[in-house]
């Protein structure tokens, strides 16, 4: 066999492996493309609510109404991130959607050894939530989910001041101006807390998928509404 005639079968040769590399590679390909997609876990519902807009209410209807695979965690959270943060629960209720004093900051500035900081809750916190959603099929109340679960679907609940006071009023016995005083309170706790965690505005309502008004619409509407959209959720995964 001539020079030539050796370079060409060489050339011919490696033509053919590269055929042979390319076709397994677009078969491949094939295969992969024509697999069925694995679905993100999307069956996650955050709710974000106004003190007296009746978020506990409306997330055990919601659970009633999608299942009993559902399920909803609230103060669970706050079992979870003591857990998982090796801390007492009472440490993370001392910042679980409330502020700290300036007494505090500085306490915590002066005492090096803190047990545990707002970094340390906002860390195990979104250790927690992700933790949560992963095994879908939740409904989270509050601490400022949404921000962290962006994935979900995100539902804020609220209501007039006068639909508020009444609930509140109706639920814990109280009278309409310690009713106003503790709903003044605690919207204040959780705006100052989404603001000092996230430095979001909690009212935004960029920040949530659904705003509901509660003085609208009843609870038995508001749950048909977002079991209605979990459902198209998910079924809008690419």
């Amino acid at each position: 066999m001539s020079h030539l005639d050796h370079l060409s079968a060489n050339l011919a040769d490696r033509r053919i492996r590269e055929w042979f590399v390319n076709e397994k590679s677009r078969r491949e390909r094939e295969l992969v493309e024509a697999a069925p997609k694995p679905r993100p876990e999307r069956a996650v519902v955050t709710i974000s609510r106004q003190y007296g807009a009746g978020g506990h209410t409306f997330a055990g209807l919601l659970v009633a109404h999608l299942g009993e695979e559902w399920r909803v965690w609230d103060k669970e959270i706050v079992d979870l991130i003591a857990q998982n943060a090796s801390v007492r629960k009472d440490m993370v209720h001392a910042l679980d959607e409330r502020t700290r004093t300036l007494i505090d900051h500085l306490i915590n500035g002066l005492v090096a050894s803190y047990p545990f900081t707002e970094e340390k809750y906002r860390n195990s916190l979104a250790q927690a939530l992700a933790s949560v959603a992963h095994h879908g099929h939740q409904v989270i109340i509050g601490r400022g989910a949404n921000f962290i679960l962006d994935e979900a679907l995100n539902v804020r609940l609220i209501a007039s001041p006068e639909y508020r006071i009444k609930a509140v009023v109706e639920r814990e016995g109280i009278k309409r101006q310690e009713a106003i005083a503790k709903i003044n309170r605690i919207d204040a706790e959780r705006s100052a807390y989404i603001r000092g965690l996230f430095d979001r505005d909690v009212d935004d309502p960029n920040g949530y998928d659904m705003v509901l008004c509660m003085d609208a619409i009843s609870h038995e509407t508001a749950v048909a509404a977002v079991a209605s959209a979990v459902r198209q959720h998910a079924s809008e995964i690419p």
